[in-house]
């Protein structure tokens, strides 16, 4: 059996799990703290049950404070460390999922209804084809934040516009693309010929 002793500022932890901070309202632990031995002591699971939980990644933490509960003791460090984490109970996570879950399923149902069951049929003998429509542009919306990092784009305010440089010229190409496309749908419904038909639709709408 190996004996592990880790030396923290003037303390000494041996054959117990390390584990610093958790005190504060946000049970904060600094970041080489045993991830399940924090989990355990912030009750988020348990050694009859076990159970399922999250970690945050903070970065920097100053005054780690001690805590006891759950059978466990946790260490105080009172200065500054650059990685501290935060175990969040996994319903924490699950409440806004489902929460935006029926928005989405209404929104895919619509697409399918006015959409995809009249394209996805065309695509029927042409997989490579499709393939590289849906899967290019289902990744490219799913890594939304990456594509579009690199817009200079935060609000859509003049104030804003004008601080971001490139803002502007971000702005034009991006209306530009997006005319280009509703020209083009409006010339496929045209040329299929049911431009009188939608355009009546849009008057009796209105």
């Amino acid at each position: 059996m190996i004996s592990l002793i880790l030396d923290l500022g003037d303390e000494q932890v041996e054959f117990v799990p390390l584990i610093v901070g958790g005190g504060d309202v946000n049970r904060t632990y600094r970041g080489d703290t045993f991830i399940c031995a924090a989990a355990l002591q912030a009750g988020l699971i348990s050694d009859n049950r076990g159970g399922c939980a999250s970690l945050s990644l903070i970065g920097n933490f100053t005054n780690f404070l001690p805590l006891s509960a759950h059978g466990l003791t946790s260490i105080g460090f009172p200065t500054v460390f650059p990685l501290s984490s935060a175990a969040k109970s996994y319903s924490d996570i699950l409440v806004p999922t489902f929460g935006t879950f029926l928005p989405v399923l209404f929104i895919s149902y619509a697409f399918w209804r006015l959409a995809f069951r009249f394209t996805l049929p065309t695509f029927a003998k042409l997989p490579l084809e499709s393939a590289i429509w849906y899967l290019a542009t289902f990744w490219a919306g799913v890594l939304t934040n990456i594509t579009t990092d690199k817009i200079p784009i935060d609000t859509l305010t003049s104030s804003s516009l004008k601080k971001q440089q490139g803002a502007i010229a971000a702005l034009v190409i991006i209306v530009i693309i997006v005319a280009a496309i509703v020209i083009n749908q409006i010339r496929i419904i045209r040329k299929t010929g049911w431009f009188p038909y939608y355009l009546g639709w849009d008057w009796i709408s209105n």
